[in-house]
C-alpha cells in the first residue's frame, strides 16, 4: 500500500489515480522480444551487420543512434511478404508475433541476411514509388507491401534472381549490385499495378484496392500477372 497526501489538491489526486492504474499494454511483440529467434537475430546483426541495429521492442534511445535501425515488426511484415509469400497475412501487423505466425516467419532458416535483403527490397520499392499509380500511393503502406510481395515473386520466378532469396548472405554486402538487380523487378511490379489501374479505368469500375489488396485471390492473380510481365520483358530483351 501507499499513502499520498492530496489535501486541497484535486488535480494531483486525479493524476495519481490515473497514473497508478494505467500502464503500457504488453503485446505479443513484447513477449517474444527476449526469446530465442529474436535474440539470435540480434546477435547475428551485431556480428555480421554492426552498422544496423535490430530493434526487438520499442526503444526511444535508438532514434538517437547514428546507425540504421530495422524494427522487428517491420521485418516481420517484410519477411512474411517475401519469404512466406503471404502478403494477406503480412498486413496484419500485430498478429505476426502470435506464437504460430512468429514460429513460421522467424523460423530457423531465417538469418539477419534475410532481414537485410527484405529491407533492401522495401527500399528499392520506395525508390520506385513514382512508377506506382497515384491512386495506390494514397494508401502507400498497403500498396508498398503488395509491391514488396510482387518483387519477391518475380525474383522467385527467375533462376538467376532466385539466388538472392536462397542465399541472401552472398548478395546483401554489395548494395550497389543488389540495387541494380532489383530495378527491373520493381519496374515489373509497378507495371503490374498500372495494368490493374488502367483496366479498372477502362471498365469504369471502382477500384476498391484498400479491401482487395488484402484478399488472397486478388494477390495471387497479381502475382501471376507480374510473372507473365517479367517473362514478356525477358523475351523482348532476348
Amino acid at each position: 500500500m501507499k499513502f499520498v497526501e492530496v489535501a486541497r489538491r484535486p488535480q494531483l489526486q486525479k493524476e495519481i489515480s490515473w497514473r497508478s492504474n494505467t500502464q503500457t499494454a504488453v503485446n505479443a511483440r513484447n513477449l517474444v522480444a527476449l526469446g530465442g529467434p529474436q535474440q539470435r537475430l540480434v546477435t547475428e546483426f551485431g556480428e555480421s551487420f554492426p552498422d544496423i541495429t535490430y530493434e526487438t521492442r520499442p526503444d526511444a534511445t535508438l532514434s538517437q543512434s547514428s546507425g540504421y535501425v530495422i524494427k522487428n515488426d517491420d521485418a516481420a511484415q517484410l519477411l512474411c511478404a517475401v519469404f512466406n509469400a503471404m502478403p494477406w497475412l503480412a498486413v496484419k501487423r500485430l498478429a505476426l508475433f502470435e506464437s504460430e505466425n512468429h514460429a513460421m516467419i522467424f523460423n530457423e532458416r531465417i538469418t539477419a541476411a534475410h532481414v537485410v535483403l527484405a529491407d533492401q527490397i522495401k527500399r528499392a520499392v520506395e525508390a520506385g514509388k513514382d512508377r506506382v499509380p497515384a491512386v495506390y500511393r494514397k494508401s502507400w503502406q498497403l500498396s508498398r507491401m503488395v509491391m514488396v510481395y510482387l518483387v519477391g515473386e518475380v525474383l522467385r520466378s527467375d533462376e538467376r534472381l532466385r539466388a538472392l532469396l536462397e542465399s541472401p548472405g552472398a548478395h546483401v554486402s554489395d548494395v550497389g549490385e543488389l540495387e541494380d538487380r532489383l530495378k527491373l523487378p520493381v519496374r515489373i511490379a509497378a507495371a503490374t499495378l498500372k495494368q490493374r489501374s488502367d483496366q479498372k479505368e477502362r471498365a469504369s469500375a471502382p477500384d476498391e484496392f484498400n479491401v482487395e489488396f488484402k484478399r488472397q485471390d486478388v494477390l495471387l492473380d497479381l502475382r501471376d500477372k507480374a510473372r507473365d510481365n517479367f517473362s514478356l520483358a525477358a523475351t523482348l530483351d532476348d
